[in-house]
């Protein structure tokens, strides 16, 4: 999950004195399609900024309509991809440089039909980026700030740092956050293995990745166990009875997924979605405003990652909303470095670096993982929900069963007959006492 960046406006494609080089330009338009077809909106933003700013910087009236040909050719696109952009995980310095180009579009008068479009993208960047710069300054804490890209985002989500990869520009490392929504099938629908469905899946998954959703599947069940009675013999790994489906979605799939990083997140989803699937006693909760990077072997070990990785993802948390970043504790040295780096610019930055060695350290921290007895009452109501034909049922054959018991069993009077010389003395169901 890595990728390279160069700065946005650098030149290249204006020779001779501010002039086009047409050449050039079509050489950089062309590597930049092909670029555009993979990486996340965040990356498109970038490349096709950088591309704005080499035509932008050109002078001389004589380039003009050259400018405007490549403007015109991609302003839809960049518009579309800015409409979701958010400045977390990078230096505020890029996203002024966005602003600052969208006021340069602004006046551009063959542009015109889009201004308001762009003043509106403007100042939602510019709203975001001053959360941001709250968060840096701790003008408030990120747990306190409202929006989308604060509560609603990162409240108890599954939460990993990915680093994009590319070869169009250099310098700048370009990264997000992601998170996982896990959804177990609730019946079984075939013979044979499990299978993990990844959504959006595009292409095939990395090895890495592949060999991660099984290693995080065995460990979590490993955990639960202690909590359900009786996993389903389709949910075991060795099953060849029966299987079922697994859907993992990626919330935002940004860019192409490489490494086993995911795996922490990856696990504890899983955790999550099984005590819920059987509904057991125990709930686990991840606390809010965590991001976990590491892999996890089948046995709950975690992975650690290379320094320049995690010195990457410990600057995509430090722009950020996140609170806390566990990583391998082989990783927590680079990760404090890193941090300490940062916070020489932005010294009221505060992010707590936790370094852990298994999933069982992990889950033994309260101010990470929420573990606590599920509501009874709750518990008992997602049965009936769970099995509400069979609830029913049974609420029906209780009334049939208890009619004809209290029928045959009553005996208080409650009205006679009288047939020549007898008295019939019945109970209020009509049987004869």
């Amino acid at each position: 999950m890595k990728k390279k960046l160069i700065p946005i406006i650098s030149g290249q494609l204006n020779k001779n004195m501010g002039t086009l080089n047409i050449l050039e330009i079509e050489k950089q338009k062309n590597l930049l399609l092909e670029n555009l077809s993979i990486g996340s909106a965040k990356q498109k933003v970038f490349l096709i900024s950088h591309f704005f700013g080499e035509l932008l910087s050109a002078k001389g009236g004589d380039v003009n309509k050259i400018k405007e040909a490549y403007l015109a050719e991609f302003i839809n696109d960049y518009l579309n991809y800015l409409s979701t952009f958010d400045p977390f995980c990078l230096h505020p310095k890029y996203s002024k440089l966005i602003i600052e180009q969208l006021k340069t579009l602004e006046e551009i008068e063959f542009l015109e039909k889009f201004r308001e479009k762009i003043l509106q993208i403007r100042n939602q960047i510019e709203s975001d980026l001053k959360k941001l710069e709250d968060i840096l300054a701790r003008t408030i804490p990120a747990s306190v700030g409202k929006g989308k890209s604060y509560e609603s985002e990162y409240r108890g989500k599954n939460i990993f740092p990915v680093l994009e990869r590319q070869n169009y520009i250099e310098g700048l490392t370009i990264e997000n956050l992601e998170s996982l929504t896990i959804k177990i099938e609730k019946v079984p629908t075939k013979v044979g293995k499990n299978s993990f469905i990844i959504i959006p899946r595009e292409r095939e998954l990395e090895e890495r990745i592949e060999k991660q959703v099984h290693d995080s599947w065995n460990a979590a069940l490993s955990f639960c166990r202690k909590y359900v009675r009786k996993i389903e013999p389709r949910h075991s790994e060795r099953s060849r009875l029966q299987a079922g489906k697994v859907f993992i979605h990626f919330d935002k799939m940004q860019g192409i997924y490489e490494g086993n990083s995911l795996g922490i997140a990856l696990t504890l989803g899983f955790i999550d979605e099984l005590l819920k699937h059987y509904n057991a006693p125990t709930i686990v909760k991840i606390k809010n405003r965590i991001a976990f990077t590491g892999g996890l072997d089948n046995e709950g070990k975690v992975e650690d990652v290379s320094k320049e990785i995690i010195e990457n993802k410990t600057y995509n948390i430090f722009f950020s909303p996140i609170e806390t970043f566990v990583v391998h504790r082989n990783d927590e040295t680079f990760a404090l470095g890193k941090f300490e780096e940062l916070k020489k610019e932005f010294p009221e930055r505060k992010l707590k670096i936790v370094g852990v060695t298994t999933l069982e350290d992990l889950l033994n921290r309260r101010n990470l993982v929420d573990i606590r007895k599920q509501n009874p009452i709750v518990r008992i109501g997602k049965s009936v929900k769970r099995n509400s034909v069979a609830f029913v049922v049974i609420i029906i054959l209780t009334g049939i069963i208890s009619f004809f018991f209290y029928r045959d069993f009553d005996t208080n009077p409650y009205s006679f007959s009288v047939d020549n010389n007898k008295v019939y003395i019945k109970n209020k169901s009509g049987r004869i006492l």
